[in-house]
């Protein structure tokens, strides 16, 4: 597929996702900016632009992953990876606080005060559970586990 390319605020942006990906509200691509399918950690994107760390947490992780599909689970999200087609995108969610699984209990914005290196990874896995180990991989490579509930 030849990608798309076009001018967004005096940037060039290229677009390789097909017509109807581009509906989606959000997507996980490569380094390569191609979508993902499986258990891969790809860079988050919602409505064409990434979505920026602030507030973000495991809660938020599984709502998305849900309305990315409602049979996913959050697995690993993390905002400590780069690809070099981030600067492509603008970044167009930010503080994302979510009061359940649910993508409709979330709170966030379309503004932001936020810079590519702050941008969200995130890998989804088929399968709800009760409760889901998610490994959560912040700020100074410190690692910390969560547990996601699901009611």
């Amino acid at each position: 597929m030849k990608p798309k390319i076009f001018s967004t605020k005096g940037r060039i942006r290229i677009s390789h996702f097909p017509p109807d990906a581009k509906k989606k509200i959000f997507n996980l691509v490569d380094s390569d900016g191609n979508p993902i399918e499986g258990q891969q950690l790809g860079l988050l994107l919602y409505k064409g632009g990434t979505v920026c760390d602030d507030s973000f947490d495991n809660t938020a992780a599984e709502a998305i992953c849900k309305y990315i599909n409602s049979s996913f689970t959050a697995f690993l999200w993390t905002s400590e990876k780069t690809f070099d087609i981030q600067s492509n995108f603008d970044i167009t969610l930010d503080d994302v606080q979510c009061g359940s699984a649910e993508w409709e209990s979330c709170r966030y914005s379309e503004e932001n005060d936020c810079g590519h290196s702050e941008d969200v990874f995130l890998s989804c896995k088929p399968g709800i559970y009760n409760q889901t180990d998610v490994l959560l991989i912040k700020l100074f490579r410190s690692y910390k586990h969560g547990v996601i509930s699901i009611s």
